[in-house]
């Protein structure tokens, strides 16, 4: 029986893979100084060992999707691609079946070296298999995937946030995710508006592979357009500023973190801190910006500062009822880690609370530093009869509170 030797099955299947459209019998048995027979005989061993062989005419080629590439790890690159893999499936709202099969072959890779490591990754499969299954958004992605490798376009049905479907023929030149919105996006030209755009996956309703190709442009840098957006949009203009000033405990926690190349930091002397950024459309950062609470307040610019107020405005509006007026002066500047200088309002506040309603939850927010915390303890003791469940989005906090009130 002929002996084939491995490396030229390994040689034959690289050919294939760097030639998308195939290569026929007789261009492969000039490439790699054999017959044509052999290379036939190669491609059925070759399919043996697993690889997709399909055929288009004369042309052999790898199929897209079922290629498979050999690749040596360390455990601290298993451990990176893994957190890679969590981070992607916990930003998707819906399962994806390929980083589920990356972290099970993690798991197997490393299973014999590392047992409780790779238990781990594989509990965080089973767990992303759990998730619903969207073929359709699955069938997209990986259609936009091949067409980026092979650089191929694509026939795009899309429907926008409006509800209006239109089609065109895309030039997908990178897809990205973006954890704000739990989605992925593509961007690349369109040959509709004839310029660069970008299309949210979970609204593609269809896309089509076709046989045009289209090179990526020298002076596209996916790299260059994220680092001016704050999330994914961006606009044909240099960025703006966008400048807060973040308070009390929240004024050395985002000193702590690194939130867009852009970013400038400056701590002031009274506790406060400025940062600034320079970004593509400060208003996608309304989402960000809105969950640090009143501990942070817009400076520049305008606009963004007034979508912040009317959000504010639209909240009072929602919760007029539960607003109880806290009479107490502002915090501002008060040095981080210091108590604020209007702490006897919080106990009154909670008691009228207590005495309006039988049962209920409180939702109390506001700055650190006010009393918010250090005030139930008294009110707790006053209120003997009544029972009380502490939450707090703080381990810090929780902790504190059960020390001071340990019997």
């Amino acid at each position: 029986m002929e002996q084939v030797p491995g490396s030229r099955l390994v040689e034959l299947e690289a050919l294939l893979r760097r030639h998308p459209d195939g290569l026929t019998s007789n261009e492969l048995a000039e490439a790699l100084a054999v017959d044509a027979t052999t290379i036939r005989r190669d491609l059925a061993r070759l399919s043996s060992t697993g690889v997709e062989i399909g055929k288009r005419g004369r042309r052999y080629h790898v199929g897209f999707h079922h290629a498979t590439r050999s690749l040596r790890l360390t455990p601290d690159e298993v451990l990176a691609l893994y957190l890679a893999c969590r981070l992607l499936s916990r930003q998707q709202s819906d399962r994806n079946p390929h980083a589920e099969r990356v972290m099970q072959k993690l798991a197997d890779a490393v299973h014999d070296d590392s047992p409780r490591f790779s238990n781990y990754i594989e509990e965080a499969a089973l767990l992303q298999r759990s998730l619903p299954l969207d073929e359709g958004y699955l069938a997209v992605l990986e259609t936009l995937t091949q067409a980026w490798s092979e650089g191929r376009v694509v026939h795009l049905r899309y429907r926008d946030r409006t509800g209006s479907i239109t089609e065109r023929n895309f030039h997908p030149f990178c897809i990205e995710p973006y954890g704000a919105t739990n989605s992925c996006y593509t961007i690349g030209f369109d040959e509709l508006r004839h310029a660069i755009r970008i299309f949210k996956l979970n609204r593609i309703l269809a896309a089509d592979l076709t046989n045009e190709h289209f090179d990526i442009p020298s002076d596209f840098s996916p790299n260059r357009l994220f680092s001016e957006a704050w999330g994914v949009v961006w606009h044909d203009r240099p960025p703006q500023m966008v400048d807060l000033r973040f308070f009390g405990d929240t004024a050395r926690i985002v000193q702590e973190a690194f939130w867009h190349p852009s970013q400038r930091v400056l701590a002031e002397q009274d506790g406060t801190s400025r940062i600034t950024f320079q970004v593509s459309e400060p208003l996608e950062m309304e989402s960000w910006i809105r969950q640090w609470g009143a501990s942070v307040e817009v400076i520049a610019p305008p606009e963004l500062r007034k979508a912040i107020a009317t959000n504010i405005h639209q909240l009072a509006e929602q919760y007029t009822e539960d607003i109880i007026s806290i009479p107490y002066q502002p915090t501002r500047g008060t040095p981080s880690g210091e108590k604020g200088t209007v702490m006897a309002g919080y106990p009154e506040y909670y008691q009228r609370a207590i005495d309006a309603y039988e049962h209920g939850i409180k939702l109390v927010l506001g700055p650190t530093g006010l009393g918010k915390s250090s005030s139930i303890p008294d009110v707790v003791h006053t209120n003997p009869d009544r029972k009380f469940i502490y939450m707090a989005n703080r381990k810090q906090l929780l902790e504190e509170m059960a020390a001071r009130d340990k019997p």
